[in-house]
């Protein structure tokens, strides 16, 4: 097991443990590769970093074994991760900038893990990177709002999530309004307000409407009776949500 101390005998393992992936025992391949280098801890935990630091390069360079690399990148930063070894964070928010990393979600998920603040700049960046319709993007914004409302402080500029509320993704809307509930985000009146106008949705029609009332009662108000005027009458489930979200909103103050 001493060769898999060097960093070139680790991608060399890596890459025949990859050739094996559509192999019947390539589960209990890799479980034992993982459990080979756990023994060895610490004294693999430099050449492990410096594997994933060549490998992320490499993809960075548009390579055309993208996937092999990503094996290795997934192998790397599982193997952190599992560990609690907190100093393959920042590779991994490098890896998340990278168009051609995948499984992103799986990665977003492991920042919060660590929880640390550093984190906050990289995670919203992806909301600005990954912004078209597919279901993979829509995933990842998703992703990164959820992450972001967990352990994390509420970001110093609020934007990049507020952008989120006109998304053409109900999930992701739905996510940045967790987003905005838990961290109280005053800034995002006017867009809230706008939502209420436009939402399709009577569920979170709802929710924005009640999210707005917390901060802004009258506006709140005056926007619902808005919509409310000017919905036609064969949007029943609008109508019917507005005219619910209106009657605690009308009450007089006690």
């Amino acid at each position: 097991m001493t060769e898999l101390l060097d960093a070139a005998a680790i991608e060399a393992a890596m890459d025949r443990l990859y050739a094996q992936q559509l192999a019947p025992g390539y589960d209990r391949a890799r479980a034992e590769l993982m459990n080979e280098l756990d023994a060895l801890l610490p004294a693999c935990i430099a050449p492990m970093f410096i594997t994933g630091e060549r490998r992320l390069r490499e993809l960075s360079n548009s390579p055309q074994d993208v996937n092999r690399i990503n094996h290795s990148l997934h192998l790397v930063f599982d193997f952190f991760e599992g560990r609690r070894l907190e100093q393959i964070r920042p590779l991994i928010e490098r890896a998340l900038q990278n168009k051609l990393f995948n499984m992103k979600e799986q990665y977003i998920q492991a920042l919060e893990e660590f929880g640390d603040p550093a984190s906050l700049a990289p995670l919203a960046t992806l909301l600005r990177l990954h912004r078209s319709n597919n279901v993979e993007d829509e995933g990842i914004r998703a992703a990164v709002l959820g992450a972001l409302t967990g352990y994390f402080p509420a970001l110093r500029d609020p934007t990049p999530v507020i952008d989120q509320l006109g998304d053409e993704s109900l999930r992701v809307r739905r996510a940045a309004i967790r987003y905005l509930s838990t961290h109280a985000v005053h800034e995002a009146d006017s867009a809230l307000a706008k939502r209420v106008m436009e939402e399709e949705d009577p569920d979170l029609l709802a929710d924005v409407l009640a999210l707005l009332a917390e901060t802004d009662h009258v506006k709140a108000r005056a926007v619902a009776e808005e919509r409310l005027a000017s919905t036609p009458v064969s949007d029943k489930e609008i109508i019917e949500q507005l005219q619910l979200s209106l009657e605690p909103l009308r009450a007089p103050p006690h």
